[in-house]
């Protein structure tokens, strides 16, 4: 069999694995799994709300203003703002300045997401940290919602889930986070989840240990070093905040840049989540994590292969008439109205797939300054 024809099949067999495989393994694996339901105990924990930033302070009013219309117990909640010190050099004035349960604090220096939450932990007072970004909007039960199952000993950690704007529903980009978000709950069911959502998780005090400087992916390395120690990382759908910022395919773009190279950086750190005797959920970080950085490769040789097929099928003189033929199909798909969707999504996938092969180099060359 020719070389080609060889890596062109294993390669569309691996991501048929991967994007179709995987999902309806994961998926039949929660269906037969029997967990016990946790028991609602008449305790609500102390919290620390952890909110690292580097964006305006009208953002953070905005921000706390949706922490504490939650229903869980005002005078059981703490917030703890930590500014970035590559941004800001001195701590500014909130709104909320004279509000006792309201912490402000600089983070370490050089700066970046772990240095702020590193300093951020230091004044937490709360048994339970729950993480935050600054941009999204807070639902009322979420804060209940997380503290629950963490009353439960085995878990270690617990994400929450970002809901996109009405504007982008039917989007790509919400047909492509609908089924992480399905994937993650499934994953949960079986054992754990593959990381948190940065926007939004929590934890027990005890269990936190201070994040490594330069660490891109903190929502990657704290879950998955809790179930290196034995402990779970379950996924609760409705515990919500509501993200508020425009997503195009830029942006999204550099952000995948960024989660992509942490994948990488991970691996480097935490190199016991490659081997399937420390990992009890390694094959779903393979094939989760791992084989989605391997896509581009694996869809350029497929593209490939297929090239190749078709060129064989057609033969020589007809070559020409297909390169007319798809010529015309992309010409349609880019130019009609009623196909803008078909168009999106090319455009969307063009940018996951470059954004793959860019972050896995960036990866591997340890050019970990990616937030710029």
């Amino acid at each position: 069999m020719h070389t080609l024809e060889v890596l062109g099949t294993t390669s569309f067999t691996l991501l048929i694995a991967t994007w179709l495989g995987y999902p309806l393994i994961v998926h039949s694996m929660a269906r037969l799994t029997r967990r016990n339901s946790i028991p609602i105990r008449p305790y609500t924990p102390s919290v620390s709300v952890l909110i690292a930033t580097r964006d305006d302070v009208s953002l953070i009013d905005a921000k706390i203003d949706s922490i504490f219309a939650s229903n869980y117990p005002a005078d059981r909640l703490q917030v703890v703002v930590a500014f970035d010190w590559s941004t800001y050099r001195q701590v500014p004035v909130l709104r909320h300045a004279h509000d006792r349960r309201i912490v402000t604090v600089l983070g370490d220096g050089p700066g970046g997401k772990a240095a702020t939450l590193n300093s951020a932990v230091r004044r937490a007072t709360g048994e339970i940290l729950l993480f935050t970004d600054t941009r999204q909007a807070v639902a009322v039960d979420t804060i209940r919602e997380l503290v629950l199952p963490l009353l439960e000993e085995s878990v270690g950690a617990i994400s929450g889930a970002l809901a996109l704007g009405a504007e982008r529903r039917g989007s790509p980009i919400s047909w492509y986070w609908n089924l992480e978000v399905s994937l993650r709950a499934a994953e949960a069911r079986w054992h754990s989840a593959v990381g948190v959502s940065g926007s939004l998780y929590a934890m027990r005090r005890a269990l936190w240990s201070p994040l490594p400087a330069g660490l891109i992916l903190d929502d990657l390395y704290t879950p998955m070093r809790l179930v290196l120690e034995g402990k779970r990382v379950m996924f609760c759908p409705d515990a919500v905040v509501y993200e508020t910022r425009e997503t195009t395919p830029k942006l999204e773009y550099h952000r995948k840049v960024r989660t992509l190279a942490g994948n990488v950086q991970l691996c480097m750190w935490l190199p016991g989540v490659l081997r399937p005797s420390q990992n009890p959920i390694w094959f779903q970080f393979f094939f989760h994590k791992l084989m989605r950085l391997a896509t581009p490769l694996l869809a350029m040789v497929t593209a490939l292969w297929l090239s190749m097929v078709v060129w064989k099928f057609v033969g020589v003189g007809n070559v020409m008439a297909v390169a007319v033929v798809l010529f015309l199909i992309v010409a349609a798909i880019a130019l009609l109205p009623p196909l803008r969707m078909l168009r999106d999504t090319f455009v969307w996938g063009a940018y996951m797939v470059s954004a793959a092969g860019i972050g896995v180099v960036l990866g591997v060359r340890r050019q970990w300054d990616v937030w710029r």
